[in-house]
């Protein structure tokens, strides 16, 4: 399977006529790929979207480049091994290859150097730990548990990556929905989206992680940070998974936002994403709450075209 390792967001949209791999999120074991040339026009765009993708692609580039550099001090070279602060990383890291690794005893052995253990060396060591995501996740839980630092949404979303990459969505579901949460309190005007976005600069990704990303929000209540999720997903090229597009239709006709689950649904039907019974059951609920008559037979012929029963489906839709 083929997935993105080599282009970053950033690089596709600064050469839109350089060809890669076309991404869906439709079928997770699929051959993924991109679809960032849209002819037809989405209902959230705007007239200005070409701009807006311009001035997004520069705005995401200026700040990668604008993370700040570690300062090496020359005297450090002149300390022991296990002193100096620039071999902080190569500690930790040789700590996790072990068999067992015990970083709560390693604490102790570079106890002088834990000051030095900032956002910018937590990044790294979890960079280079991106073929084993196990060994990630256990250094991130140890800086949170063992260590009392506090990760930033950087750390947070490079590791989200790294376990998304190996497919472990489950951990990866938790470390967002635990991001999410923090940011709403803490950092409300940080968007985690654009984080992520970063983060494709410097580890492997899949974007599935975006799927995850709507899903946290829609599950934390946050709906309207779900929908933003899913829009700024389009307007880059992905294609959203049905079980995605199905979550945030779900959570929209439980915040009565019909007009918003329309949008949706017809931005399924200009992006690729085919519906399933699933969808057809939400809408249904969705024309009992709209009423619109007109809606109703184009909605009923979709769903004939589509191969489904309407009566079976409607039979089969929850209270």
């Amino acid at each position: 399977m083929h997935r993105t390792s080599i282009y970053s967001i950033n690089q596709i949209l600064s050469n839109p006529t350089h060809s890669v791999p076309h991404i869906t999120l439709t079928k997770l074991p699929s051959k993924p790929f991109f679809n960032i040339h849209s002819t037809s026009k989405s209902p959230f765009s705007s007239s200005s979207s070409s701009s807006s993708s311009s001035s997004s692609s520069s705005s995401l580039q200026t700040l990668t480049n604008s993370q700040p550099k570690p300062i090496s001090n020359p005297l450090y070279r002149f300390l022991p091994h296990t002193s100096n602060p620039n071999n902080i990383v190569d500690l930790i890291c040789s700590n996790l290859k072990q068999p067992n690794s015990q970083l709560t005893l390693l604490q102790k052995d570079i106890k002088g150097l834990l000051p030095h253990l900032g956002t910018h060396e937590i990044s790294r060591v979890l960079l280079r730990c991106q073929s084993d995501s196990f060994r990630a996740l256990t250094f991130f839980n140890w800086v949170k548990n063992e260590v009392g630092f506090r990760p930033t949404s950087q750390n947070y979303c490079i590791v989200v990556h790294i376990l998304a990459w190996s497919r472990n969505y489950s951990q990866a579901m938790k470390l967002l929905s635990e991001l999410i949460e923090s940011v709403k309190d803490v950092s409300p005007s940080e968007d985690v989206f654009e984080i992520l976005v970063v983060c494709t600069e410097d580890c492997n990704w899949d974007p599935v992680v975006f799927d995850i990303l709507v899903k946290a929000y829609v599950k934390a209540g946050m709906i309207q940070d779900g929908l933003r999720a899913f829009m700024k997903m389009v307007k880059v090229g992905f294609v959203p998974s049905v079980v995605a597009v199905n979550c945030l239709l779900n959570g929209l006709l439980k915040s009565d936002c019909i007009d918003r689950c329309w949008e949706v649904y017809e931005e399924m039907g200009r992006i690729g994403t085919p519906p399933n019974s699933y969808t057809f059951n939400i809408l249904t609920h969705l024309l009992c709450k709209d009423a619109d008559v007109d809606k109703v037979n184009e909605f009923l012929e979709k769903m004939e075209e589509e191969g489904f029963d309407p009566d079976l489906v409607t039979y089969n839709t929850s209270d």
